[in-house]
């Protein structure tokens, strides 16, 4: 699954995008990296003006700001938001030292069937990704009430045909990446071996289904629901409030983001699921990472006449 989904990645977004690799970085660049290398990323990354101090717990605010005053308030550099009391997550612009989006993943993706040989492996791990969506875009919650009848969740289309239906897998789920520099719209599941085209061939045929005709009324309703249900659990713990929160000050979102998304779902039509349906889950746009024993499924991956098919190392 993690060769999958790295070579997936690297992929559609293109050699010398800054997420065509793993963030732990690649064999090549660890193998030459020299402490020095380390200081001056860690100089560029680590400033005052990117960084953002989250607390969650039995804190209030002037004790955290104390506690945050006393460990860095002799930090060097210039303050960002933080520094000017503006609350993480504010409408106020991002600080002048975040670093700018790195920009959607490169234009030209071709799509295709990369291959990986695991040979005598008794299953194969598929990963079908496609060019996504930043974070900051205006079709990002639309594009989730849509994914969430896609293949979100397990009642989802894509979980019901490869699952419930056809039994080639033990779950099938598509999942929306949105970073501040662009995304990953991807769907990932383990199959058995022989079943590795039909597999391919079913996800296809439901990406054209979504794409031509939207979701249902039924469909919409109950994903909306779900996604309005699941806030609570965004603040359940600390750790997930930390979390949210750091969410809200890493893509420039105002502080009453999830306050404001019921109503913002609400909003939602069919007509504005089906087209973002036609804009993101468009077949052609989508590239099947295959990683499985090549003897057994690359000729009926090739009768698939997806497009290429191209051995990658792992």
């Amino acid at each position: 699954d993690t060769i999958a989904e790295t070579v997936g990645a690297g992929q559609v977004y293109g050699a010398g995008h800054p997420y065509a690799h793993p963030a732990t970085g690649t064999e090549d660049g660890l193998r030459v990296a020299t402490v020095d290398d380390l200081r001056r990323a860690h100089d560029r990354a680590f400033t005052p003006a990117d960084t953002a101090l989250v607390l969650a717990g039995d804190v209030t605010p002037a004790e955290a700001r104390t506690l945050a005053e006393g460990a860095f308030g002799s930090w060097p550099g210039a303050g960002g938001s933080g520094s000017s009391g503006a609350p993480a997550g504010s409408t106020a612009p991002p600080p002048a030292g975040r670093a700018a989006p790195a920009g959607p993943p490169a234009a030209g993706t071709k799509p295709g069937i990369l291959l990986v040989d695991k040979p005598g492996a008794s299953q194969t791990a598929l990963y079908v990704a496609a060019p996504g969506l930043a974070r900051s875009d205006p079709d990002y919650e639309t594009l989730l009430v849509t994914n969430d009848v896609f293949g979100g969740s397990f009642s989802s289309r894509l979980n019901q045909n490869l699952r419930e239906t056809h039994g080639y897998t033990y779950g099938a789920y598509s999942d929306v990446d949105a970073l501040r520099g662009g995304g990953l719209l991807s769907i990932a599941m383990d199959v058995q071996g022989p079943s590795t085209a039909d597999s391919v061939k079913e996800t296809f045929q439901e990406l054209e289904t979504v794409t031509a005709s939207g979701v249902t009324p039924d469909e919409l309703a109950r994903a909306k629901q779900s996604l309005t249900g699941s806030i609570p659990g965004l603040f359940g713990t600390r750790s997930k409030t930390l979390s949210t929160l750091r969410t809200l000050y890493l893509y420039d979102l105002p502080a009453d983001y999830y306050r404001a998304r019921p109503g913002r779902l609400a909003g939602i039509t069919a007509d504005t699921a089906a087209a973002v349906a036609r804009r993101r889950f468009s077949p052609g746009t989508f590239t099947v990472v295959a990683v499985g024993d090549r003897a057994a499924i690359e000729a009926p991956l090739r009768a698939l006449d997806l497009g290429p098919v191209s051995l990658r190392s792992p």
